[in-house]
């Protein structure tokens, strides 16, 4: 089974270069422009397995809600998603 990388980046074109090239490496990913949105499939369990590694856009703000990129791992924490440091 291959790994799967989630890319959080506000910016579409990004976003498709770093997928593109992990896709062609054999990588499996899934993408989110917005940190919320990211942080729901997780809670939510849309996904069909956790992330092996998440990129993320640390530059990324939210307009919607008060935090920046890096908080995303902060909100994380409070899940009951798994994590490693």
């Amino acid at each position: 089974m291959s790994k799967l990388v989630m890319i959080i980046d506000d910016s579409l074109t990004v976003r498709k270069i770093i997928e593109t090239s992990l896709r062609r490496e054999g990588f499996d990913c899934v993408s989110y422009a917005d940190g919320i949105e990211a942080l729901r499939a997780l809670t939510e369990q849309r996904l069909k397995r956790i992330p092996d590694l998440v990129i993320l856009d640390i530059g990324l703000y939210c307009t919607t809600h008060t935090f920046r990129g890096p908080d995303i791992f902060l909100k994380q924490r409070q899940t009951e998603v798994p994590y490693t440091k």
